[in-house]
């Protein structure tokens, strides 16, 4: 009998919402363990949003385009690649070093397997805000700008990043940016993409009086060669019929008894 052990987390601040960390989002690298932060994780967002803003009950929340989302992934991503680029640092006759060379980062496809298959554990700086301090965040290091976030699951590196996020850009619009069902407590009304909102309209509202009935559609149906052509041989011109009596149809004749 084999017997799985698995290890979860849970974290909340202030009564808040439940972030339940599941066991595969958990990854240890270097003896260190790291947890994965999912944009469109509905109790992520909630636990974020919890105290800050006021979300629909029934709600589909991403954080994928806040600006404070983009913000966090673009200290990280920056971070990796100066890390990778090495920029040359030449220092000149007077102790100072001059002005660092940009880079731009081209790996092939064995060295991003590679690094998918040995991660590393990097630190990247998370600027402070309402006067507190910049902190020092370990993460994995990505192999690409857009791979997965992960935090350590300690309370400092997690409040601080939730406050980075709120400071610099979590509104209601860009976290309802996903179409949601059912959260606006109104029937035939529902947000769609880009937080614009989508009413059904009504069949007896006055705006679909003027429209009159609704047209039918026939449907055309393909005919083959040899059934066009019986069809013309059973037409009444080629019966001979006379052009006043085309297209009616004709009595039918006793037939004489023998």
């Amino acid at each position: 009998m084999q017997v799985n052990i698995e290890v979860c987390y849970s974290v909340s601040f202030e009564n808040s919402p439940q972030w339940m960390i599941k066991a595969e989002d958990v990854k240890t690298v270097d003896n260190f363990v790291f947890v994965k932060v999912r944009p469109y994780d509905p109790q992520f967002c909630k636990f974020l949003a919890h105290g800050f803003l006021e979300l629909p009950k029934r709600c589909r929340p991403s954080l994928a385009q806040c600006p404070g989302w983009k913000a966090l992934l673009k200290c990280r991503n920056d971070k990796a690649l100066d890390q990778t680029a090495n920029p040359d640092q030449e220092a000149s006759l007077f102790g100072s070093d001059q002005k660092q060379t940009t880079k731009k980062l081209v790996r092939n496809a064995a060295q991003l397997q590679e690094l998918r298959d040995n991660p590393e554990v990097m630190e990247f700086t998370v600027p402070g805000v309402e006067g507190s301090p910049d902190l020092n965040v370990s993460t994995i290091k990505p192999a690409r700008p857009c791979d997965d976030l992960y935090l350590p699951p300690d309370g400092d590196s997690i409040q601080h990043v939730v406050l980075f996020l709120r400071d610099v850009g979590v509104d209601l619009d860009n976290l309802l940016s996903k179409r949601q069902y059912g959260g606006m407590d109104m029937g035939g009304v529902w947000r769609n993409g880009g937080a614009s909102i989508v009413k059904k309209p009504d069949a007896n509202s006055e705006e679909s009086e003027g429209e009159g009935e609704p047209k039918v559609k026939r449907k055309l149906q393909r005919l083959n060669r040899k059934v066009v052509a019986a069809l013309q041989d059973e037409s009444p011109e080629s019966n001979g019929s006379p052009e006043g009596q085309q297209g009616q149809p004709s009595e039918a004749q006793p037939i004489a008894d023998a």
